[in-house]
């Protein structure tokens, strides 16, 4: 998505991004200064786009900057009532990453994109992501 995209979102509901990290996929960042910097990640920090964590400052951003959020990991408990409330979710497990969708049409089974069960190596020692 376009950073202006995503600058637009965080106007119109600064909560639902507020902490989240987004890394540039296309283009480069400028510090407010006008200085380039090269940053390739940020935060959404009282709802404006910031170089970390501990910036007091906001990026100006091109007009051709590309950003994708960086997901954070979460336990696979999380995963699984995400999952089981209609949400997609990813378990990383090794070099291979398995995608978990609700199918609630047939009886609502985590499978992964091979549509096998999950294993319990994969769900308890898999590296979990909430895709939606």
């Amino acid at each position: 998505m376009f950073a202006s995209e995503l600058m637009e979102l965080i106007r119109k509901n600064p909560e639902k991004h507020e902490g989240k990290r987004y890394k540039v996929t296309v283009g480069d960042r400028l510090f407010a200064g006008g200085t380039p910097h090269g940053y390739k990640e940020c935060i959404v920090k009282n709802s404006e786009i910031c170089s970390n964590d501990n910036a007091s400052f906001a990026l100006c951003i091109f007009s051709n900057t590309e950003v994708e959020e960086i997901k954070q990991p979460v336990t696979w408990q999380e995963a699984i009532e995400a999952w089981a409330n209609g949400k997609s979710v990813k378990c990383v497990y090794g070099d291979k990453p398995r995608v978990g969708i609700a199918l609630y049409n047939n009886g609502g089974f985590l499978k992964d994109t091979d549509s096998c069960s999950l294993s319990k190596a994969e769900i308890v020692e898999g590296i979990w992501y909430i895709e939606d």
